[in-house]
């Protein structure tokens, strides 16, 4: 039971796949123009996927999309059917923009701008609507022309353009409203040779500001034999003569007002600059970091800049710092000791740096005469002082090496570990069995020892040669080298 469930449930699945596939390929590659009878059907379908786009700057770049789409399909065949269906879309795409967030207009203007100059370009190649209807067919043209100026001025928000096209067709409407030409009025006149009145809309140039430097030049200097149509309203086709080498090839009202070219402001984010390379490799110092510029600039100016050495991925301090390096100094890598904010303070972690060998870097350090072995042994790596000498870690076992210049006058000469501990010289103990007051001594220690050392001597007392006398009567012929064996505690024992 449950396989034929299972069973059921996967074909019906694929059944939707299938059609879904089918719906998809339908829309977006089934070759039909407007004029054909499936043409409403693509059309709901097209629209429908509207729903499939979330945010409103996906939902304007697949209405700009379909417009495109319209636009490749204009020409003269089928004029008017056309035509409306790219209108209907136009409509669309201005609806849709009312949504669209201010700072996610770069690129969709750019877009729009260019399918409006395409929409004009292909509607001077109409014959049939110009000649059966010239007066729909110039409102028309006149009304996508103004369209296109007011989405050039990048003052005006594209959520704002169709108020503002509204606006401007309404004074159209108005002004023409009172001038009633026949068809063959229209074709006798050239209505792009007369000149406008002072005080007029067309004298205002309100389709195309005349503020800045604009406003100081005569209007013969663009309408050469008062000839309005066709005049280039495009900065860069007056402009070209200025504009420098290996400039930026987008709009030059991105970056520059009317009123002067500089202060430029260039807006990296609305043309979708990402690429710094691309643009400003001719801007590097030499021996500059190779990497983005937006690894250490803004885009506001080149100073201040801070490096993000995360972001930029870099590891190896020395393929950028090796010329910072001072004589003699730690041959790894910088991060051992710095952060990447200041060389100073420095902080060198010898356990990173793997650095077990102090007399390599610390030789120059040492004072006269000081241990020959490893700094470790007494320092450790926060500071030279306080210092703790550990003997056993060092080997060391040979007082004598390290301290004879350490003794007092008079000195044991033994071993300084007879006595003293490695903790300091104070709270020594000496070990002497042999009474130390013994005899004419009185802890005067030349008296048993006068050549100093554990050497010892008894005759500086007692005579030798009856000591000898004496010894040899008992059988004791070499008691000279054995007298603790018999007067260890000083007394004398004669049995």
């Amino acid at each position: 039971m449950r396989r034929n469930y299972l069973i059921v449930t996967l074909s019906i699945l694929f059944v939707l796949f299938g059609m879904s596939t089918i719906v998809l390929a339908f829309v977006e590659f089934a070759p039909i123009n407007a004029e054909q009878k499936l043409f409403p059907i693509q059309e709901k379908l097209e629209h429908s996927l509207h729903v499939f786009y979330t945010s409103p700057t996906s939902k304007s770049a697949y209405e700009l999309r379909l417009l495109e789409k319209r636009v490749h399909d204009l020409s003269d065949d089928q004029e008017i059917a056309r035509f409306n269906a790219v209108w209907v879309e136009l409509e669309h795409v201005l609806n849709q923009f009312e949504h669209l967030p201010a700072d996610a207009e770069g690129n969709p203007r750019i877009r729009f701008v260019k399918i409006l100059g395409d929409i004009l370009e292909k509607m001077e190649q109409f014959t049939y609507l110009e000649e059966t209807n010239p007066t729909k067919f110039m409102e028309a043209y006149e009304r996508i022309f103004d369209l296109r100026m007011l989405a050039l001025d990048s003052t005006n928000p594209l959520s704002n353009l169709n108020t503002l096209r509204n606006a401007s067709h309404q004074t159209l409407v108005k002004e023409s409203a009172s001038q009633k030409f026949t068809t063959a009025q229209i074709k006798a006149i050239q209505p792009h040779k007369v000149p406008f009145l002072p005080g007029s809309v067309g004298a205002e140039h309100d389709f195309f500001p005349l503020i800045g430097q604009h406003a100081d030049i005569s209007c013969e200097s663009c309408h050469v034999n008062m000839t309005y149509a066709g005049i280039p309203n495009q900065c860069v086709d007056c402009h070209t003569e200025v504009l420098p080498n290996n400039h930026f090839a987008g709009i030059c009202s991105l970056c520059h007002t009317p009123a002067a070219w500089k202060p430029a402001n260039f807006d990296h984010s609305t043309v979708e600059a990402a690429d710094c390379q691309g643009c400003h490799l001719p801007d590097k110092p030499t021996k500059h970091y190779s990497g983005q510029c937006s690894s250490c600039h803004s885009t506001n100016a080149w100073i201040p800049a801070s490096f993000d050495h995360t972001v930029a991925g870099a590891t190896d301090c020395q393929s950028c710092h090796s010329i910072n390096k001072p004589a003699n100094h730690f041959s790894g890598q910088c991060s051992s000791c710095h952060s990447t904010n200041a060389w100073k303070p420095a902080s060198f972690n010898h356990s990173a740096a793997g650095a077990t060998d102090c007399q390599s870097c610390h030789s120059n350090n040492k004072p006269a005469n000081h241990f020959g072995g490893q700094c470790s042994s007494c320092h450790s790596t926060d500071g030279w002082k306080p210092a703790g000498f550990n003997h056993p870690a060092a080997g060391a076992t040979d007082c004598q090496s390290c301290h004879s210049g350490n003794k007092p006058d008079n000195h044991f000469a033994g071993q300084c570990s007879s006595c003293h501990s490695t903790d300091s010289w104070g709270g020594a103990s000496f070990s002497h069995s042999f009474p130390m007051n013994h005899g004419k001594a009185n802890g005067e220690c030349a008296q048993c020892h006068p050549s100093g050392g554990s050497s010892w001597t008894c005759f500086n007392c007692h005579s030798e040669s009856k000591m000898t006398e004496k010894h040899e009567e008992k059988g004791i012929p070499d008691y000279v080298v054995r007298c603790m064996e018999c007067h260890g505690n000083g007394e004398e024992n004669d049995d």
